[in-house]
């Protein structure tokens, strides 16, 4: 569990095949935007501001194989789309 979340920063999930998918905030105490990617890394869509400790699923709006978590409104503030893609890169 963490309490900050840096602005630069996130989190990638990644799952070994695509299939809808679904994320809980159970445990989070911060609000986060959560992004669903196809496994083209195509954005399907982003589920904004979530509230923190929350048991509803959160829901892919169709086949996912990653998903980015980051602090809530970093998509809205780099104009985030369903269909955008992202690029992938290790440091």
């Amino acid at each position: 569990q963490r309490d900050v979340i840096p602005e630069e920063t996130g989190m990638l999930f990644v799952f070994p095949r695509e299939a809808p998918q679904g994320f809980y905030m159970a445990t989070t105490p911060r609000s986060l935007d959560i992004q669903y990617y196809a496994a083209d890394s195509t954005l399907v869509n982003i589920v904004e501001n979530t509230t923190p400790y929350s048991h509803e699923t959160l829901l892919s709006e169709g086949p996912a194989q990653f998903v980015v978590e980051v602090p809530a409104g970093v998509s809205r503030r780099i104009g985030l789309v369903p269909g955008d893609r992202i690029t992938w890169a290790a440091d």
